[in-house]
């Protein structure tokens, strides 16, 4: 039941989502490394989890968060997928420092397959919602729901040691799905 509303929420409200970016993918890891780096739009401000709220205009917003629990993931059809996971801002030490962000589609299973708990991820192109669920996980009021084109995730994954004795290595993945998810150096070290 839970499922369909908010799937049904994320269905309104996709005409309404930000427009914050049209030539980034869905899931773009970033790992450390030298090179050029891939990183989260200049042009997207970020917002604190405790400040956001059903009227939140989320137009070139980013909100950044631990993964501190990571939901399966749900078949809803063929290739039509959902899953549920939480993050929370490690800056601030509020209880509602923690939000519900529900993620769909071919987003919801790169998601499932790349990111881990523990990781920092910045989502941007969301929209918010009541939380149906806010008396029962006592977390923020609000969900963020990634949908349609305009929804997209960053990883910032923990560096992997070195794979030979030459400083300047760099692990590299090649994705399953090349469309859907890129792994690429991120030398400035700048934080996400």
């Amino acid at each position: 039941m839970m499922l369909s509303f908010i799937r049904n929420q994320a269905r309104e409200k996709q005409t309404d989502s930000c427009s914050c970016h049209l030539d980034v993918m869905p899931l773009c890891v970033l790992s450390e490394g030298a090179g050029p780096g891939t990183q989260v739009p200049a042009h997207l401000t970020r917002i604190s989890i405790p400040l956001i709220t059903s009227s939140t205009d989320c137009f070139n917003k980013t909100v950044k968060g631990k993964v501190i629990r990571k939901g399966p993931l749900v078949s809803l059809a063929a290739d039509d997928f959902i899953l549920k996971t939480v993050i929370q801002e490690e800056e601030v030490l509020q209880s509602i420092a923690s939000i519900n962000v529900v993620l769909f589609g071919a987003l919801a299973k790169d998601f499932s397959q790349s990111v881990s708990q523990g990781d920092v991820v910045v989502a941007s192109g969301f929209t918010v919602s009541k939380s149906p669920t806010v008396n029962k996980d006592k977390l923020h009021p609000c969900n963020l729901l990634l949908s349609g084109d305009d929804a997209c995730l960053y990883d910032k994954t923990i560096p992997l040691p070195p794979l030979t004795d030459s400083s300047s290595s760099t692990a590299h993945f090649t994705p399953q799905h090349p469309s859907a998810l890129c792994v690429m150096p991120d030398k400035s070290g700048a934080e996400l």
